[in-house]
């Protein structure tokens, strides 16, 4: 059986937050908590948060170390983490991670601050 085509639109060209989003989604399917990630790299909650916030803005994209630390946990690999190849992934978890796709829920956006202009 062929695996699940989960490639994305431009593997050359991944941003911060599609790399942060394809982790929430993969963390989703295999059904990991944040927390039991965080432990398992060795980094506070906070750490793993700030490295999933899909804000391109910021310069903290997931570290290279913690991405082999997920590859090694949870058979997961770097190609599909930096690029969205599935390709080499174990059967069935591309399927996982497409249905985690689908089923997304927007992520709620903070409320940007009013400036003074805004509020006259």
């Amino acid at each position: 059986m062929e695996p699940a085509a989960v490639i994305a639109d431009n593997p050359a060209m991944q941003t911060k937050a599609e790399i942060a989003q394809r982790l929430r989604d993969t963390f989703w399917a295999l059904n990991l908590k944040q927390v039991k990630v965080a432990g398992r790299l060795g980094v506070e909650p906070p750490v793993l948060n700030n490295w999933l916030s899909d804000t391109d803005g910021e310069k903290r994209i997931f570290p290279i170390e913690s991405a082999v630390e997920l590859c090694t946990a949870y058979g997961l690999t770097l190609d599909w983490i930096y690029r969205g190849i599935s390709y080499g992934l174990p059967e069935g978890m591309g399927d996982r991670i497409v249905e985690a796709q689908r089923n997304r829920k927007p992520r709620r956006r903070r409320p940007q601050p009013k400036t003074k202009s805004a509020a006259r």
